[in-house]
């Protein structure tokens, strides 16, 4: 594993690394390269039960890192607390601008965390954030930062469970938004679709259930 570290932090060449479907402490040490090596790109480290102790090494990583451009870290544990450690990171970083962090056991907590970041950091373009427990109050938390965040793009927030109040307060906020051009919303639990369509901007591209 040592090997893998040092490797990576004088390599120059390479550009996109997946790490996937593995338990065995290797992403530890990939993740303390990030802080040495500015070549890497793109990150792939999904669906390797990393958690709050692997995100605290990635937000510190990410404060001093200038080369990672997108970083994949769907279906792992990284609960509410590693959103906070992540986002701490990323309130510093300069350059990331596609994050995955969907299917990753946080909750509206978690939410909150992001909002706090998304109201910084102007950088990230593209946040995966599906499959997670936002509800309705996660939903306000980052509607409110939707209406100061000016550089997302696309958001993800299918399947968390936001209901329509939810998902009505996401949209609402958009009204305040001029950069967002997609937002996923499938899985949200909608009942009264007619209503919450009354309130798309023509602007944007929505995806429902």
């Amino acid at each position: 594993m040592k090997i893998i570290s040092e490797s990576l932090k004088i390599n120059k060449t390479l550009r996109n690394l997946r790490y996937s479907s593995n338990r065995n402490g290797v992403a530890s040490t990939i993740i303390d390269a990030l802080k040495h090596n500015n070549t890497l790109e793109s990150l792939n480290l999904q669906s390797n039960g990393l958690d709050e102790n692997h995100a605290k090494l990635l937000g510190e990583a990410l404060k001093i890192n200038t080369g990672l451009v997108s970083l994949n870290l769907h279906a792992n544990v990284l609960r509410s607390e590693g959103i906070k450690a992540l986002c701490e990171g990323l309130c510093e970083n300069r350059a990331l601008a596609n994050l995955r962090i969907s299917y990753n056991h946080f909750d509206q907590e978690g939410a909150m965390h992001l909002a706090s970041m998304l109201q910084v950091n102007s950088y990230l373009e593209n946040l995966d954030i599906s499959w997670n427990q936002l509800g309705t109050i996660g939903a306000g938390f980052i509607s409110q930062s939707l209406k100061v965040n000016q550089t997302l793009v696309k958001l993800n927030l299918s399947a968390c469970r936001l209901g329509d109040d939810g998902v009505f307060l996401i949209l609402k906020s958009l009204a305040e938004n001029m950069t967002l051009t997609e937002v996923q919303l499938q899985g949200s639990g909608i009942e009264d679709k007619d209503h919450l369509m009354a309130v798309l901007a023509d602007q944007k591209v929505f995806m429902f259930d």
